[in-house]
């Protein structure tokens, strides 16, 4: 059967593991549904705060280019306003700035800030 995949991988100190699935991907060599709970928790702490801090960077790039846009504005040279990418660029900032605050709130409510 194509879809039956068995991939050995080796540790450092070289001892087999068979990690034998059913349903791989061609692209990957594991899958997340072979993973414990432990390994889950692992992954998912750094992983909210990971996310939570590069949309943190893209809402501050965004905000940087709106105030570009308004001072613009507000100077007299042109009214950016009538172009659609600015009410684009502030969707865009609503939204990474919603969906940063929501990563960070989940990490800290399910895990402590400092482990």
């Amino acid at each position: 059967d194509e879809n039956t995949t068995s991939v050995s991988t080796s540790t450092h100190n070289n001892n087999k593991l068979d990690t034998s699935s059913t349903h791989h991907h061609a692209c990957c060599c594991f899958s997340i549904q072979q993973w414990d709970q432990t390994t889950k928790s692992q992954v998912l702490r750094m992983a909210y705060p990971a996310l939570a801090g590069s949309l943190g960077g893209s809402t501050l790039i965004c905000a940087k280019a709106c105030v570009s846009l308004v001072r613009t504005t507000l100077g007299g040279d042109d009214n950016q306003f009538y172009h659609g990418g600015t009410y684009v660029l502030f969707y865009f900032l609503a939204v990474c700035l919603a969906l940063q605050l929501y990563f960070l709130d989940q990490g800290l409510n399910r895990y402590e800030s400092l482990f």
